[in-house]
This record gives C-alpha cells, sequence and structure tokens, in this order.
C-alpha cells in the first residue's frame, strides 16, 4: 500500500511521554506533527490502530517503562503489516538495557534489595539482549528496504564495557551493528569514570551520569523536566528537530550538533563535570522528584575525583 510516509515509533517514557503534559508533546510530533484537518488517513484507516490525528499514518507502540524485550516483541507483532506497506521509516529510542518484561527496575537501581555483584548481571545480560534486539531489526528492515533509525539510552561505551561480561557472540552482532543507523553513536569514551564498577554506587553513576536524556540536556542548556531523569517537554521540540534532520540526512548525527553550537559536550563523557555542576549538597535549594536523582546526587556529593581520573567515594 503506498503512502508518502509511515512512521513506526517505539520505546519507553523517552518516547512516550512520562506525564500528562508530556504524552502529547515528545519529539515524536516533530517528526509526524498532530493536525486539525478532515481526511488524514489515521482516522478511519483500520491498518494503523495506534494512529491518531497528525500528518503521517504512524504507529505508536512507544509505553511508560516498556522494556527492550517489549520492544521487540511488539516490532515482531507489527512487523507483517509493516512489509505490505511503502515508504516505512522504523524510529526506535531504545529504553534501558537493565528492564525485562518481568522487573522494570533492578535492585541495582533501587536498592531495594541486599546488595550483591549478582544484582548487576541484570545490566550486562540486558546489553546483550539489546543489542540482539538492534541486530535483528536492523537486518529485518534492510533485507525489507524499511529504514530504520535507532537511538540508544545508554553510551555507546557501556556497550563496549558489556563484552567483559558477556560471550563472543555478543561482541560480533556488536560489530556488525551499522553505527550509521544509530543517531547517538559514535560517542568520546568516558572519562573520570569507573569502568571496573563493582559496587551499586559505581553502577548507579554510570547508569545516572551517561544517560542520553539527561545528558543531552545538560550539554544543550536544555531543561529536564521536574524529575532531572527526563527532557522537558518545551526541550523536546530542539531534540526532535535534530532526530527529523538527522533522518533526512544522516550526517546530521548528535556529533554533527555537538560541533554545531557552542556547548559543554563534556557532560556527554566526562564524571569531572558531573560533579562540579550536578546540584547543591543543600535539599531545600534542590528537590529532585525521581528518587534515583536523590541517591545519584548524595553519591556525586560525597564523590572526590584525583588527578590521573583516579577517585574515591567519601563515607
Amino acid at each position: 500500500m503506498m503512502y508518502n510516509e509511515v512512521y513506526y515509533f517505539d520505546g519507553c517514557s523517552y518516547t512516550a511521554g512520562h506525564d500528562t503534559v508530556s504524552t502529547d508533546r515528545t519529539w515524536i510530533s516533530i517528526l509526524n506533527p498532530l493536525v486539525e484537518k478532515d481526511g488524514n488517513y489515521n482516522l478511519s484507516n483500520p491498518n494503523f490502530p495506534t494512529g491518531g490525528r497528525r500528518k503521517y499514518p504512524y504507529y505508536n507502540e512507544s509505553v511508560v517503562c516498556k522494556s527492550n524485550q517489549e520492544i521487540y516483541q511488539d516490532w515482531r507483532k507489527n512487523l507483517p503489516a509493516l512489509e505490505k506497506l511503502d515508504n516505512v521509516k522504523v524510529v526506535i529510542h531504545w529504553s534501558h538495557s537493565e528492564r525485562t518484561t518481568q522487573d522494570k527496575n533492578q535492585g541495582f537501581i533501587t536498592g531495594n534489595n541486599h546488595w550483591t555483584e549478582d544484582l548487576a548481571t541484570a545490566w550486562w545480560d540486558g546489553f546483550d539482549k539489546t543489542v540482539s534486539f538492534m541486530k535483528t531489526i536492523e537486518d529485518d528492515c534492510k533485507i525489507r528496504n524499511i529504514e530504520v533509525y535507532f537511538i540508544t539510552t545508554e553510551h555507546q561505551q557501556l556497550f563496549e564495557l558489556a563484552r567483559n561480561y558477556n560471550d563472543e557472540v555478543y561482541s560480533q552482532r556488536l560489530d556488525s551493528l551499522d553505527q550509521d543507523i544509530i543517531f547517538n553513536w559514535p560517542m568520546r569514551k568516558l572519562q573520570n569514570f569507573n569502568l571496573t564498577p563493582v559496587t551499586r554506587d559505581d553502577l548507579l553513576i554510570l547508569w545516572g551520569c551517561t544517560g542520553l536524556p539527561v545528558s543531552w540536556c545538560r550539554v544543550f542548556g536544555e531543561d529536564t523536566a521536574d524529575d532531572l531523569k527526563h527532557i522537558d517537554y518545551r526541550s523536546q521540540q530542539r531534540f526532535g528537530a535534530q532526530i527529523k534532520d538527522w533522518i533526512v540526512d544522516r550526517n546530521k548525527d548528535l556529533s554533527y550538533w555537538i560541533d554545531e553550537g557552542a556547548v559543554d559536550k563534556s557532560y556527554f563523557y566526562d564524571l569531572a563535570t558531573w560533579k562540579n555542576n550536578y546540584r547543591s549538597a543543600d535539599p531545600e535549594q534542590w528537590v529532585p522528584t525521581h528518587w534515583i536523582e536523590r541517591d545519584l546526587n548524595e553519591i556525586l556529593i560525597n564523590t572526590v575525583i584525583r588527578p590521573n581520573a583516579d577517585y574515591i567515594y567519601e563515607s
């Protein structure tokens, strides 16, 4: 079936929106704007069950707290319908890799369990699954001449770090991924982070100070949402504009936008920047609404970075 464009979106709250204000104002609205007119394809076309009043026919499978396993399962469900269409653009913002269908917040993040190193395996196992899903969908799309665009929540070097905890098949899949289809790859290597994490604090710093949404906000001087975890709905307009231009021109990936403006790109890679510019230790001056950010603030306050990238946690 011929359409000028058909979009397929999927992701977690970074795509779906995390509250009632942001739901209709996420970055996908820049790629596929809301419209107020009669005759829109989506109003009566049964081929687009998750459609609505937008410029182009589309699927939006994104859901708050969605895991990458669920993203992949929905892809398999929808692929038979998508392959019958023309001019499909698949845009997936991958979620946090530690999430599973059953457990959306693993123990090393919540701290609700007594800490053991085994809790970290959920993250490393998750990277293995995420890379497998990415590679399979990439191949599915290329075989069918479907355009595919990925955004990863996690920093590229964390995928590299996961080689130490997974088998050779993982490394082969990672090496075979086409980086041209990933908006925020390649990335500069991390600096001043502990890349041999053992404790929950080690992992939470890697999790909280390398994720794309909040790092992107800090680099480009844009607002985060009140929880300091998501991109504010107004800032999502700029993020969406970058993604839209990248879809038109693959050369305009994240590196292009970093080089275009006067930005502090060290938030993408340097723990020292986070340590020196996070937030005040005074809870009356700053009270984040998300429990991860509250924990992370305390950890960073007690982190001392030493010369030559050595640092300690003060008790």
